[in-house]
């Protein structure tokens, strides 16, 4: 059990991206450290796929990939992802992997979201 709350909720995206049309594997909308845990080891080895983690701090907007799909069939994961970012109070966390050592390590990024580093 955390000691702590979380208070948006993290929304964590596995894409694929060595397939000649990048596609969404698995998302998940949670605040649970535990769920985000099991989400990224689950995800973090496998070749060819990146998980991208937001902060999302307008809960009004917890539509996924497969919701917007419903009503948009057209839509491109990276269309998708472009409306999560452009939207400013949502922040993009950078955890760390092969390709950018320099990167927040992956068990401390609920860290940098609670700003525990003060």
């Amino acid at each position: 059990m955390a000691l702590y709350e979380i208070k948006n909720y993290i929304k964590l995206l596995c894409i694929r991206i060595d397939h000649i049309e990048s596609y969404v594997v698995d998302e998940l909308n949670t605040s649970d450290e535990q769920k985000i845990n099991e989400f990224i080891n689950t995800y973090k080895h496998r070749k060819g796929l990146k998980i991208l983690i937001f902060e999302i701090t307008d809960e009004a907007h917890m539509i996924t990939y497969e919701q917007m799909q419903s009503f948009i069939h057209t839509l491109h994961v990276f269309d998708y992802i472009r409306q999560i970012i452009e939207n400013e109070t949502n922040k993009l966390v950078v955890v760390n992997d092969d390709e950018s050592p320099d990167a927040l390590q992956t068990d401390s990024y609920l860290h940098r979201l609670l700003d525990l580093g003060k």
